[in-house]
């Protein structure tokens, strides 16, 4: 049977720090709980490092020097695309979802303004409203496999559509300029077969 009796000190002695009396345990206690909570923390804080968070910016002790954020950014993260706050998965997350991520990934080919024109339009297309599988184009198609600087990639020069929209916007240009093409055709073969000297 455990014994259940509290433990009596040995004796009474002076705290080395305060001077107050107080009842001692063991022969080595020679502060009173006080100053031994007060030395304890002076003792761990000595132990930390004081770091400003590379996220947000306040300052925080931590054990570790080479920690960069403090405990809330070290578990939520501000997406830096819809600024929404969201639990960290990973070290390196920047963003609160794939396509948060997709969208920064885009700006490389659209010089920048990828998500600053879906934030514009809404994150929705702007002829049917859909908010699935969006895609920006370029309303000159200035942007057609030109990776070289020669794209217009202004915010003017950009809209949000979504990619059913898209096709068919595409496929409607595609059937006019081969229409016209064709007209182009007959009539220069017209011409064609009625010069003269070409006989």
């Amino acid at each position: 049977m455990a014994n259940t009796q509290p433990r009596k000190p040995k004796g009474e002695r002076n705290c080395e720090v305060c001077g107050d009396a107080f009842p001692y345990y063991h022969v080595n206690q020679v502060r009173c709980k006080t100053c031994q909570y007060d030395y304890w923390l002076r003792k761990n804080r000595e132990k930390r490092w004081e770091i400003e968070c590379k996220e947000c910016g306040t300052e925080f002790l931590a054990k570790n020097p080479d920690r960069s954020r403090c405990d809330y950014c070290q578990q939520y993260i501000e997406c830096r695309v819809c600024g929404e706050v969201a639990e960290r998965v990973a070290h390196t997350q920047y963003y609160c979802s794939k396509e948060c991520l997709q969208l920064t990934q885009q700006d490389s080919f659209y010089g920048g303004n990828y998500s600053k024109v879906m934030k514009r339009d809404g994150f929705q297309c702007r002829r049917c409203g859909g908010q699935d599988r969006l895609a920006v184009h370029h309303i000159d198609h200035s942007g057609e496999g030109l990776k070289d600087g020669r794209a217009n990639n202004d915010m003017d020069n950009l809209i949000v559509l979504c990619t059913s929209c898209h096709t068919t916007y595409h496929q409607r240009v595609a059937r006019i300029l081969v229409q016209r093409y064709m007209d182009e055709a007959k009539g220069i073969l017209s011409d064609f077969l009625e010069d003269e000297q070409c006989r």
